[in-house]
């Protein structure tokens, strides 16, 4: 098993892709002189397609100690080829495009789908055409239109700012009410990269365990890979009413 870790922010200077779906483009490189051109689309897909991408039910998380210094939102060893999505913005806009788009993600618990939107940033997101789960009263139907309202609620506010749209993600995932996720549920995420992390928020990296080329419960044997993937983002433990005995939308 070797670890592989979605990509979650892009290189310096990135200067975005508009929310929407998008066209795909084909460019015709040559690999060497004398030899036939390919298409550098073909390869990306070859590369990062795997049909379905599947997490296991297990989450876990450790504390990040605090002096470390910068974002660290992607770790990429030499055996990971996600890494080619850190070659250069270029590349990295390519390859993004097709790993977001092409493949369905599929979830054993749906809890865990905050973390995954999270780490992986509100661009990314928008790519996202599939997002399953398998447990629930939508067992293993795609859920992306259902998704995607909280992802882009408004410009002002969405799950990557608010607390709240955070929190009603989170209850739409978990089939129960709002005002019940908000007055129980402990506390919320946000990136790295946010310009507006709680002051009580610490770093935590989450780990979950994914098939990528899982098919029907079963490993495809042409692609079919194990492998960890990561997510570093803030844990913000959320305001308590002790008068109430509940938790509160931060008022700060």
């Amino acid at each position: 098993m070797f670890q592989m870790v979605i990509p979650n922010q892009a290189p310096r200077d990135d200067a975005g892709i508009e929310n929407g779906h998008f066209g795909l483009k084909r460019k015709r490189l040559k690999s060497g002189k004398g030899q036939e051109p390919f298409l550098f689309f073909d390869f990306l897909s070859f590369v990062l397609c795997f049909g379905n991408i599947k997490f296991g039910k297990h989450l876990s998380s450790s504390f990040v100690y605090p002096d470390r210094q910068g974002f660290w939102l992607q770790h990429n060893p030499k055996n990971n080829l996600l890494t080619l999505l850190a070659a250069n913005r270029q590349v990295y806009d390519e390859a993004r495009r097709v790993l977001y788009s092409l493949n369905s993600f599929i979830f054993e618990v749906s809890d865990q789908i905050p973390v995954f939107l999270i780490g992986i940033g509100q661009e990314n997101a928008a790519f996202l055409q599939s997002v399953r789960w398998m447990n629930g009263p939508w067992h293993a139907e795609n859920q992306i239109d259902s998704i995607r309202q909280y992802l882009t609620r408004s410009e002002e506010e969405h799950i990557w700012n608010d607390e709240k749209s955070y929190l009603s993600l989170f209850a739409r995932l978990v089939n129960k009410p709002l005002d019940y996720v908000i007055a129980h549920h402990n506390h919320h995420l946000v990136r790295l990269d946010s310009d507006c992390v709680p002051s009580r928020g610490y770093r935590v990296r989450y780990r979950m365990q994914a098939i990528f080329g899982e098919a029907d419960g079963e490993v495809s044997e042409t692609i079919g890979t194990e492998g960890t993937i990561s997510f570093e983002v803030y844990k913000c433990p959320r305001e308590y009413d002790f008068k109430t005995y509940q938790y509160i939308i931060d008022s700060k």
